[in-house]
């Protein structure tokens, strides 16, 4: 049960500046009774220079600029802080059983913490505007839940941990290259950078797995770097250096490490950004939208199965033998080395694809090196043609018919086989695509009546 208070002020001075106050506290039964109270504060300040002066710049149209700060907290879900039972049916009667995660009589409400700048800059009687944001988030006292010994009766428990930043800046710009009489261009564009890095877990706790090893990924946070870490197996290589030779078996196989040790990345792109350009005259309207993202990893678990299976043209390659590209093999010289370490030569062992392919690939436990992707992209991802008729008549306006077309296809692919924008599902699971649906091209007729 959650009760309430919440409180907001307005307060503007000669319709320039404008002060914005709020103020909330909950009371939650989910969390405990010393905690359950927790308060959480706003407030922005926003800035009309050009409503405050007099005699504004003859270029300048419309300036704003504004300021905030705000913290929002959050409970809990329900008996977290309780021990508590079930009841499952065998026997006679039935029995009981207790929860296997251990009471949380500690725990903390989370709590975000945010700041955000910003300006609004319109120029030239709004031909040229500017639209920028910076901002940065904290988010502490996450609840998670750890493994307990199974020796303590519980193999759970929920407590606070975590400083989750999110950083980074938002633009938009608009521009209106071209007025000629009837004929009008516009051009809006859009830059979005998001850094989301793990700054602290706990004094004894350096990451924390978000998913566990399936497949061909296990998803980790680690402190110090960007979330939603992916760990995945991959090649042993020469002194352990990521950019090594593969070291291979006396077969002519590489060696791969024991588990999903290798660090693959993150799912998160390095930026984000759009491109609009809208065409109207005399009621004919055309727009084409570009859609770009840059960065990230996926993971291809499509391509690890039909690999295996010998649909995919990776499999083309190799068929009559090949020798493992950048590989090492090991010399056994028991006169010369009577230790029997390894002595690494340049490998001449020709293994065929099928072989390659059928020991990395397939469903159990690929080997995620081979399949992992650069998530970058740039999509045509709407086209519309349309007309507006202008009507003289008591119920209609106007009516506007327009044709259009979604998610046209790539002008740019890093990954080349596979629609980086797919996934296997939401929250943890990013950056791993597995047997999707292909993506498809819409196309449609729309209208719109005005009354």
């Amino acid at each position: 049960k959650i009760n309430s208070l919440y409180a907001f002020a307005t307060v503007g001075l000669k319709n320039f500046l404008y002060l914005d106050v709020t103020a909330r506290n909950d009371w939650s039964s989910t969390l405990p009774s010393n905690n359950w109270s927790y308060f959480y504060p706003s407030v922005g300040l926003t800035w009309l220079i050009t409503d405050m002066l007099e005699n504004t710049p003859e270029f300048l149209t419309f300036a704003k600029v504004r300021a905030s700060y705000a913290e929002v907290g959050n409970d809990t879900s329900p008996y977290a802080i309780h021990n508590t039972y079930g009841f499952g049916a065998g026997g006679v009667l039935g029995y009981a059983y207790r929860s296997g995660r251990l009471a949380a009589t500690d725990l903390l409400p989370e709590n975000t913490k945010s700041t955000e700048l910003g300006f609004d800059l319109r120029f030239f009687q709004n031909r040229v505007g500017i639209d920028f944001t910076w901002y940065k988030s904290n988010t502490f006292n996450q609840l998670l839940s750890v493994p307990l010994p199974i020796a303590s009766g519980f193999s759970s428990k929920l407590i606070n941990a975590g400083n989750i930043q999110n950083k980074g800046i938002e633009v938009i710009l608009n521009l209106t290259p071209l007025m000629i009489g009837d004929f009008r261009w516009d051009i809006t564009a859009n830059y979005a950078m998001n850094e989301n890095l793990c700054v602290e877990l706990t004094e004894d706790m350096e990451e924390y797995t978000t998913r566990g090893r399936s497949w061909m990924t296990t998803h980790k946070v680690v402190v110090g770097e960007r979330f939603d870490q992916i760990f995945t197996k991959g090649f042993l290589r020469e002194n352990d250096d990521p950019n090594g030779k593969i070291l291979v078996f006396p077969t002519g196989l590489p060696m791969i490490t024991a588990g999903q040790t290798l660090r693959g990345g993150s799912a998160a792109p390095d930026w984000t950004g759009g491109l609009n350009n809208a065409f109207s005259w005399k009621g004919f309207n055309l727009s084409a939208l570009i859609d770009v993202r840059m960065g990230g990893r996926v993971y291809s678990f499509t391509e690890a199965n039909i690999t295996a299976d010998g649909y995919s043209e990776a499999t083309l390659e190799g068929r009559d033998g090949f020798v493992v590209p950048n590989s090492l093999k090991d010399v056994q010289d028991y006169e010369a080395n009577p230790d029997g370490d390894p002595i690494w030569v340049e490998n001449d062992i020709s293994v065929t694809a099928e072989a390659y392919w059928l020991t990395y690939g397939g469903r159990n436990s690929p080997t995620g090196e081979l399949y992992g992707y650069d998530a970058s992209f740039v999509r045509l991802r709407e086209v519309l043609l349309g007309y507006t008729f202008n009507l003289n008549s008591d119920v209609f306006q106007s009516i506007g018919l327009s044709l259009y077309g979604r998610n046209l296809g790539f002008l740019y692919n890093a990954s080349g086989i596979i629609d980086p924008g797919m996934s296997m599902g939401i929250g943890n699971i990013q950056g791993v695509e597995g047997f999707s649906l292909p993506s498809t091209r819409t196309f449609g007729l729309n209208a719109r009546f005005k009354f």
